[in-house]
Formats: structure tokens, sequence, C-alpha cells
């Protein structure tokens, strides 16, 4: 999910997220455009609006693109590409 603005989770963690299946996208103005599993939660909405400070303009995803996204916001940018291999020793064993 390419439309997250990741200035939008600082002072908020992954593990909240993830359990309340939520991304924020984008905030124009006043409003926040929130990506949830279940964007009927009235709850929840109103739950985000304390947290983020803002009106929430809820849309939806699945689940596993919600989870998938969260873990693509917060991984640390040398975990996304891959590092040098080690090598082991080499050892002669004649």
């Amino acid at each position: 999910m390419s439309v997250v603005d990741k200035s939008l989770l600082s002072g908020v963690s992954a593990a909240f997220l993830a359990k309340n299946e939520i991304v924020p996208a984008f905030k124009r103005d006043n409003v926040l455009t929130q990506i949830m599993a279940d964007p009927l939660n009235e709850a929840a909405v109103r739950d985000l609006e304390r947290v983020f400070h803002c009106k929430i303009q809820p849309a939806i995803a699945s689940p596993a693109e919600i989870q998938a996204a969260i873990v693509q916001c917060f991984q640390s940018p040398s975990a996304a590409r891959p590092g040098p291999r080690r090598l082991r020793p080499f050892r002669r064993t004649w």
C-alpha cells in the first residue's frame, strides 16, 4: 500500500495499528483518511478521532493488506534491502 503518508505514523505504534487493523493513509485539512478492515466500526472511528485529533474518513482494505502495509511502514531501511552474506571460514579437511 503505497498511499500511506509515513509522517502520520509518528506517535502511533505498529502494535496499535495491527491490533485495530488500521493504517492512516493521508490527511487533507482536518480530515484523515484511515484505511480500516472494518470501516463501519463507529466506536473505532470515534477512538481514532481522539487519537489523531481530527475527523476520520474511513476507507476499506483487507486485514492482510493492512498488516502488510504496517510491516512495510515500520520496516527499517536496512531491513528492506538484503545485506552482505556472511561467509563461513574455509577449513581444509584433508
